[in-house]
This record gives C-alpha cells, structure tokens and sequence, in this order.
C-alpha cells in the first residue's frame, strides 16, 4: 500500500529584502538579511546569490524558520547580489536584490621577475612586478636585504645590473581600509660568465695499469664541471677518481676502455664552455706473443714460423733458437730441415714506451715418415653384445694407428674392413586408434627396430589373431574393449619383445529430451528460483563419438507486485479535480484498488476525483495484487 496527503493554501504576494549593513570587512563583520511576505500562508524560503542556491553550512545560518540569512565573518566570496525566493504549494515570487560590498586582501600575493631565471649575467636588464588580491587596491614599498629602496610603484625595473644587485627582493602590500599587511621575495643572483675552459695532462703518458691525470683549467667563475669521453658523462667508480671541486680527473689504473677524446664542460648560474678535445691513446703491452708455427716437419723441407704481440706503439720482434738470436724480424724462415733443427724457438716482443717484454716458445720435432699397415680379424660374427676383436699390423715410425698408421706428417691406410652388428628387436611401437564405434572396424601396425628385420604375431584374448605386422579387428561390440597384444621376434638373435594396446568400443547417442527428471544425477535445481533464471533451457548429451543438443525449454517465473508507485500531485486548488496513476511490477499483471479515509473509491490503476473541497484533503491509498 501507499498514501497521498492534499493540502489547500493561500497566494503570495509583496516579498521586500532589507540588510542590517551592505559594506563589510572579510572576516569581521557579520552579514544579516531578511525576507518579508506580505499575504501568503505555508511558507518556505530559498535564497540565492545570483543564479546559484545560498548553502547552509559553517558560518551560514537561518532563522525566523528561514525569513532570516545570517552569515558570520564574511569572506570575499560572500560578494554579490542576494535575493529570496518565497513559495507554497500554489504559488512562489522572488525579492528584488540586495547587493553586499566585501572590504578584503591584501592577499594571495605574487612576484613576477621577467625574465624568469635562477640567475642572470651581468648587464641584463630585470623586471620585477608585485601584485594581491584586495579591495580596495594595496599600495606598495620595495626593499632590498632588507633595506627600503623609496620605490612605490607596483613595478621594479633594474637596468644593467652588476653583481653587487644581487639579493633578497621584498614588496610589502598594505590596505588601508582592512589595516592588513602582506609581503612575497624574490632571490635574484647575478654573475660573471666563463671566458675559457681547457684540459691538460699532468705528468707522463697514459699507460695500461698505471695511474694517470687531467685537469681542467677554467678562466671565470665555475659552479660546477661535468667531464666527458667520446661525449658520454664520465662517473666515479672503482677505477675512476673525480675531485671534490671537479676539476681533476685520476685513471686509477688506466684500462684499455679510457681510450677516446676527453673534454671538461664547465658551467655556471648564467654561462657554460666547453673544452676542446683532449685524445687520450692508452699505451699497452706486448701482450703475450701468439706464435703460428708448426709442432712437427719432415726432413729436408723448409718451414715459416710468425710471431705477433697485441701492443701499442706496435713492439719490435726478435727470435732465439736455444738461446741463440735468429731474427729480428716477426718472420722466422729455416731449412732445409735436419733433425739437430728440432728443438725449442723462442719470440720476445719489446714497447719502447712501457719499456716491457714479453715471450712465448713453440718446439718444432723432426720426423721420418710411415711406410705401411694391414688388417686382420679374430673370433667370430659380430653380435651386439658379444665380444669381437681387430687386429691392425703396421711398419715404421707410427704414432697413431685406425687402422691407419700415420705420424704428423705422413700416413698409411690398410684395406677396408666392413662390419655388420646384429641386434633387436627392441620395444614394439603399435599405431592404432584408443576408440571406435560398434560394428566398425579397427586396424592397428606393430614395428621393433632388428637386425635381421623382425616376424610379428598379434594375439587376442590369448589366442594367435594374425602373423603380420598389420591386424584388423572386424564388426567390433562391447566385448572388443580389452587389450590386445603385439609380439615381435628376431631368429638370428634369439630374442623377442611385446607392446599391449587398449581399445574402447562405444554406442551412438540416439535421442536426448529435458524432462521430470527421475535421475538426480542430470538434475537441475534452483535455489531459491530468481528473476533472471527466466529464458531457455538446453542439455547436451555426448561421449567420444556422438553428440546431440535437446530442444528448448522455457522457464517462466511468476513473481509481484512490488511496492506500488503513485503519480499525482500533492496540492491543489478547491474545484479542481485531481488524478492519481498506480503502477507495480508483476508477472503476471496486478488488478488495483483505491482507497480514501478507509473507503474504497476505485478498482482501476487510475482514479479521478470529483471536484475539491477542503474536507477531500488527505490520505489516499492504492493497493495492489497477484492472483
């Protein structure tokens, strides 16, 4: 059920609006606003500031059951036109306005120094403006480190300016009206740009390992110095020292990687230079000499040996044979051989810069060459796992027999002897389906790896079902899903293996139906049954073969009526009749009643009064109902 209360009332007219002051001062004064009504009865009030609703909240208050606006320290944002708007259940009107002057400020005050920089070179010319929201308008007074500068204006212009203009710039604002002071500073620094920026070394040449230094010679003022290398920043770390001021770079130790072209940038608040390049060249080595040569020759043959040595400058090469000096040359050329020539050469690699050596030896052997091998056999045919022996004979100086004699520089090769391994079978592999229909067909194939190649039988049951690799099991039934067996066997090795294979035999689907459900098993059951299980249903039947989906069945829920809703108005004027709408959501439709005062008065989902009088004014009530 719902009720409807009517209420008859009187007019408005004649709304006047008078304020107890129209010019205040933000934070002390208080504003205070009435509203008057000349005829009208059941009065309710808004009030307005412009076009946006006055909100009551901290420091705005209502009284005289809303005639009254009262608002306690005033802020700037209080400022505007003020109206109230009166209104009942048959009519409203609107005052004219009253407009209130806010005294504020000086406040919310900003400094602007064009141009804006963190600093500023010597000979530039700056200005500073000052400004603050007030009412009415603050003057102004300029100091500098807190001395008065006699300038009142709102702006400050400072022309080619000299270091000595550096400082704390301060605006003091005040209203002579609110008796308020406020204040804003500006730090403004000015400086001398850098006129010449340098990198040179201090002390010997850069040296693998060894510590070396450059410095960065600035002519000006420097704030800070940034080194670089190949035009990559450079960091501190384990092997790289930086100063506190910056301006000395120490390799500690160089490294290969320092090569490249060094600069210092140097900057300040106002200027920055940089350097030109400085290249720096590590110089390294002789790394440990790489010899190519070979380990053995033949008699009477002549033979190269080359030295090489990573270095920079490049080293200078020399040879010794025992001790003895053969070259200065990084070629070593010598033959015809002899064997009083095997022995030990040594490379020595010399940097006149880092004033270091370094050296590697290679043996060289003499050798005659190999003049013959054959092959003979003992035991039996070769079968995996069983032992068989090789035998190979050979003649001269050999090193290494496959059956191929050979040393390093001379070879002999016997007959070739092939050799065929018996073996298997091993595991059979079946290919063949895990699942049919009844009264089809099933064709599996078995293989095993062998030697000679493998026989096959597959068996059933327990009972010999074909003597080949392939077996088709015909018109399968239920009785068809049990293991099959495949044996595969090898005559020569004596040996035999064995894989078993599974399969499934399945009846078609034939026909599926949502029914009363007798089964629990393939039950669906709502719990409790809501709006949205409203549509169609579906189940699906399927196993590996077969699949098939049941006809649609629709699920329709009864439900209602929700509490009702009532459309109508809730004043009107004696004579008039007034209609009312009822509506509630219910499956299926509700039916509808009215009442009035205890009474019923309708029995349709819209009811129209007679004409009204006073004594109509009260509850009506709309009932609704499902069968």
């Amino acid at each position: 059920m719902h009720q409807l209360t009517l209420s008859v009332q009187v007019p408005i007219s004649n709304v006047s609006l008078t304020a107890s002051a129209t010019d205040l001062v933000e934070f002390n004064d208080t504003a205070v606003l009435t509203c008057s009504v000349l005829n009208g009865t059941s009065l309710s009030y808004v009030w307005m500031k412009g076009s946006t609703e006055v909100a009551v909240g901290a420091g705005v208050q209502l009284s005289d059951e809303g005639a009254t606006l009262i608002m306690v320290g005033v802020t700037r944002y209080d400022e505007g036109s003020y109206r109230c708007n009166v209104s009942n259940g048959v009519s409203d009107a609107i005052s004219p306005p009253v407009h209130l002057n806010i005294y504020y400020g000086p406040s919310n005050t900003t400094m602007t120094i064009t141009p804006m920089r963190s600093a500023y070179i010597t000979g530039s010319n700056i200005s500073l403006s000052c400004s603050a929201e007030s009412n009415p308008p603050a003057g102004v007074q300029w100091m500098l480190n807190g001395v008065n500068l006699n300038h009142f204006d709102p702006e400050l212009q400072l022309e080619m300016v000299a270091e000595n203009k550096s400082g704390n710039y301060k605006c003091i604002l005040h209203n002579t009206v609110t008796s308020r002071f406020t204040s804003e500073s500006g730090m403004i620094r000015i400086f001398t740009p850098i006129a010449a920026v340098v990198v040179n070394p201090i002390g010997g040449p850069p040296i693998l390992h060894e510590q070396y230094i450059l410095h960065c010679e600035v002519t000006g003022y420097v704030g800070n110095i940034q080194w670089s290398r190949n035009g990559q920043p450079i960091t501190a770390d384990n092997t790289t020292v930086i100063d506190m001021t910056n301006r000395t770079l120490l390799l500690k130790p160089v490294q290969l990687s320092d090569n490249g072209n060094y600069r210092c940038e140097a900057s300040s608040p106002v200027s920055n230079m940089t350097s030109h390049p400085y290249t720096v060249e590590v110089n390294y080595g002789p790394m440990t000499p790489v010899i190519a040569a070979p380990s053995m020759a033949l008699t009477g043959q002549m033979v190269t040996l080359n030295c090489s040595s990573d270095s920079h400058p490049p080293s200078h090469i020399s040879w010794y044979f025992n001790g003895s000096l053969q070259a200065t040359t990084s070629e070593l050329v010598i033959g015809p051989l002899t064997f009083n020539m095997s022995g030990q050469y040594t490379c020595m690699a010399h940097n006149n810069i880092t004033c270091k050596n370094s050296s590697a030896d290679t043996m060289l052997t003499i050798l005659a060459p190999v003049t013959m091998a054959s092959i003979k056999i003992v035991g039996a045919q070769p079968i995996m796992n069983h032992t068989f022996t090789l035998t190979c004979e050979t003649a001269g100086s050999v090193h290494y027999i496959g059956c191929e004699a050979n040393n390093a520089l001379s070879h002999f090769v016997g007959p070739i002897f092939s050799l065929e391994v018996f073996y298997g079978p091993e595991m059979p592999a079946i290919m063949g389906p895990n699942a049919a229909k009844r009264g089809d067909n099933a064709t599996f194939s078995c293989y095993a790896s062998s030697n000679p190649l493998c026989s096959y039988e597959w068996f059933f049951n327990g009972f010999v079902v074909s003597n080949a690799s392939e077996y088709v099991a015909s018109l399968l039934t239920d009785e068809s899903s049990v293991m099959y067996t495949c044996m595969a066997y090898n005559n020569i090795t004596g040996k035999n293996s064995t894989a078993d294979k599974m399969l499934t035999v399945f009846d078609p689907i034939e026909d599926v139906q949502i029914e009363t459900p007798m089964n629990p098993a393939i039950i669906v059951t709502f719990n409790p049954l809501e709006l949205n299980d409203t549509g169609l249903y579906q189940c699906m039947a399927l196993n590996p073969f077969w699949n098939k989906t049941s006809p649609s069945y629709m699920l329709l829920i009864n439900y209602g009526p929700e509490t009702p809703m009532i459309d109508g108005p809730a004043f009107a004027e004696e004579g008039h009749s007034a209609v009312f709408t009822c509506s509630a959501k219910s499956v299926p439709p509700s039916d509808y009643n009215w009442w009035f005062n205890g009474s019923s008065v309708a029995n349709s989902s819209v009811f129209t009064t007679d004409p009204l009088s006073s004594n109509m004014s009260g509850e009506y009530t709309c009932l609704a109902y499902n069968m």
